[in-house]
């Protein structure tokens, strides 16, 4: 289930930001594929999660728990956040006995 953040939480989280970007502010370089004391300075469109919502399974608490970031920075994490689902979701699917299913090549008949 997708938890979003409410309407007063996404206008705090704007008012935090002032507009601007806010990817590499709070220690979240890495996330967002810069380097250690890097900021932009965009102006910022979407409010991201800084932990996937598929990842963390929890309500939102605060807005400590999201971003005001611009579309590029959005693009660059969701990246690299989706290998991590998707490897959580295996994880999770193997855990309960649910396999991938193997494709298995029909065989070919020669002469008919």
């Amino acid at each position: 289930m997708r938890h979003n953040f409410t309407p007063k939480q996404q206008r705090q989280i704007r008012e935090r930001s002032g507009d601007i970007c806010e990817a590499g502010k709070f220690d979240t370089e890495e996330f967002y594929g810069m380097s250690r004391g890097q900021t932009c300075s965009m102006p910022a469109e979407e409010i991201d999660h800084i932990t996937a919502d598929a990842l963390k399974r929890t309500r939102i608490q605060s807005i400590d728990e999201g971003l005001h970031v611009c579309k590029i920075h959005h693009k660059i994490k969701t990246a690299s956040d989706r290998k991590k689902i998707a490897k959580a979701t295996r994880l999770d699917e193997a855990r309960v006995g649910i396999k991938k299913r193997k494709y298995v090549w029909p065989k070919r008949r020669f002469g008919t």
